[in-house]
């Protein structure tokens, strides 16, 4: 059985959207976990996410967006089928390498926006199974067996950077992080990015020094160094407020 996830904080995206295509899939042997951010007051996505994976009774934990729409009605039976042929410790439909320290290789079959676009022109789509250094946090599954060894990890008061935290937990415990070959529309427009993202960033350096000399976002490389990382969060910041970028 799979348990479907959701923290949502507007109940009629999470009612148009995501609850909408899933009551059309042709695989029903699963459950809905539907947790109200807003009724809870949840301070982070690690409590709200934890709260809700409690709760679980599946075998596959699958923690979705709230505008995340299953645009095929077998959506949820090819993912049950990846996760019964495949052994990992969390798995997406989007996600990355780090070929060098200068370049990052994105892999997703999904679309975003209200124009169904690609998430970017440098985006390669995918027909099987990848393993990747990290995932989008649009969805996440993870295997119950996992999560019950694995919980996320408080960053601070963010909703920003819980993938990548779960996805080196699994690096250091030597489970593979993979991408599944699956279609999926992804409603968001892509700004809830907010200057908070760089205090999770420092939080999550600061977590990995000793294990990591560096790690990788989409963004780039960020050096687990207490000297190096306080820099340049600081000059991020900094960049972001002036450029937006």
């Amino acid at each position: 059985m799979l348990s479907i996830i959701c923290v949502y904080n507007k109940r009629n995206v999470l009612k148009d959207r995501l609850l909408k295509s899933l009551h059309s899939q042709n695989y029903n042997d699963y459950e809905e976990i539907l947790v109200d951010s807003v009724e809870h007051r949840f301070s982070s996505a690690s409590e709200a996410l934890n709260y809700g994976g409690n709760l679980a009774k599946g075998d596959y934990l699958i923690f979705l967006h709230q505008d995340i729409v299953l645009d095929d009605e077998n959506v949820l039976s090819k993912v049950a089928d990846y996760c019964d042929k495949n052994t990992f410790g969390c798995a997406g439909v989007a996600g990355f390498t780090v070929k060098n320290s200068k370049r990052l290789n994105f892999y997703s079959n999904i679309v975003h926006g209200d124009q169904k676009k690609e998430i970017a022109d440098d985006v390669q789509t995918i027909n099987q199974v990848m393993e990747v250094y990290s995932l989008d946090e649009c969805v996440l599954i993870i295997p119950k067996n996992v999560f019950e060894q694995y919980k996320f990890r408080y960053l601070g008061k963010t909703w920003h950077m819980y993938a990548l935290d779960y996805a080196l937990q699994m690096q250091d415990s030597n489970q593979s992080i993979l991408v599944f070959p699956i279609t999926l529309w992804h409603c968001s427009d892509g700004k809830s990015f907010n200057l908070n993202y760089f205090d999770a960033v420092k939080v999550l350096c600061e977590r990995s020094r000793g294990q990591h000399q560096k790690i990788y976002t989409i963004w780039g490389e960020w050096p687990t160094n207490s000297l190096l990382i306080n820099l340049k969060t600081i000059y991020r910041k900094t960049r972001y407020r002036l450029r937006g970028y």
